[in-house]
C-alpha cells in the first residue's frame, strides 16, 4: 500500500512538473507584453498542452484527470508568476530615499 502511494506522489509530481514549468517559462518569454495578452497567452498554453497528455498511450487510460491536473498546474504557476512580475514592475516606478531614514521622494 506504501509503495503504491509513493508511485502516485512520483505520477502527480511527473504531471504537475512540465504544467509548472510552462507557466514559467511563458511569463519570462512575454515581459513586454501588456497584461491582457500575457494571461490570453497564458491560458491558450495551458489549454493547448495539457491535452497533449492524452497522445502517450499509458496515459490514456485516465486521460480526463491528469488533462485536468497539467492544465491547473499551468494557469497556477503562470498566475503566480504573473503576479510577482506584476508587483516587481511596480516596485520599480517608487524611487529610492537619497539617505537611510528618509521618506521617499514624492513621484509627482
Amino acid at each position: 500500500m506504501l509503495m503504491l502511494l509513493i508511485y502516485a506522489v512520483f505520477a502527480l509530481g511527473v504531471v504537475i512538473a512540465p504544467g509548472a514549468l510552462l507557466g514559467y517559462v511563458l511569463v519570462l518569454a512575454s515581459g513586454r507584453l501588456p497584461r491582457g495578452a500575457r494571461v490570453a497567452l497564458l491560458l491558450a498554453l495551458a489549454a493547448g498542452s495539457a491535452p497533449l497528455w492524452l497522445l502517450w498511450e499509458t496515459v490514456s487510460v485516465v486521460g480526463p484527470p491528469i488533462v485536468a491536473i497539467s492544465f491547473t498546474a499551468t494557469l497556477i504557476s503562470g498566475f503566480v508568476f504573473l503576479g510577482r512580475d506584476s508587483r516587481r514592475r511596480l516596485a520599480l516606478r517608487v524611487p529610492a530615499p537619497m539617505w537611510p531614514g528618509m521618506p521617499p521622494a514624492d513621484p509627482k
